[in-house]
């Protein structure tokens, strides 16, 4: 397969992590959104606004890039790369599903968001080495730091909302370097 269609099926890769990370993204803006104002309409209008643009340009770069994910689908690569994958979200949800029923059943449920924050910021790191994607590195990084500081550092600890809305940003920000244009710094 030639460096054109390889850079395109990657790119359209990109664009389907680049779906779901809008879509949580999106999730933690609401939650945080929630938390901190309650059910403001307008503000909650704009979080699915914004939500819902950065899945638009996702949809866009994935139909740009189709034919040149068809052509890769059930390559020894293709298929290497999707058993990491499911490795890797498994083990993520059974870590959160863990941790948090181990946090709610100790006493410290209060702590549950930031394990949840601290996980999924490190399933980023074998995501990126899976796909050649070094961008995962710095988003699990400012996600785990996320939840390193913020509890020690802001009113209520644990509680405090910023962690949710530190998280939505940074999703939304990783999904925006997904889907910038080819060629983009």
């Amino acid at each position: 397969m030639d460096d054109g269609v390889a850079g395109s099926a990657a790119r359209g890769g990109r664009a389907i992590g680049a779906m779901f990370l809008s879509g949580f993204g999106t999730v933690w803006m609401v939650w945080w959104c929630l938390e901190r104002v309650g059910v403001a309409v307008p503000l909650l209008l704009l979080i699915v606004l914004v939500g819902g643009l950065l899945l638009t340009l996702a949809i866009r770069q994935y139909r740009a890039t189709r034919a040149a994910l068809a052509a890769e689908a059930g390559t020894p690569e293709s298929k290497r790369m999707q058993r990491a994958f499911n490795l890797v979200n498994n083990g993520q949800w059974i870590a959160i599903t863990v941790v948090a029923l181990v946090l709610a059943n100790t006493g410290h449920g209060a702590w549950v968001r930031v394990a949840i924050i601290f996980i999924v910021g490190a399933h980023f790191l074998p995501l990126a080495a899976v796909y050649r994607y070094r961008w995962h590195y710095l988003t699990g990084a400012v996600l785990m730091l996320v939840a390193a500081v913020y509890p020690l550092a802001t009113p209520q600890g644990p509680l405090n909302p910023i962690g949710l809305l530190l998280t939505g940003l940074t999703l939304w920000a990783s999904t925006l370097n997904m889907v910038r244009p080819r060629g983009a710094p």
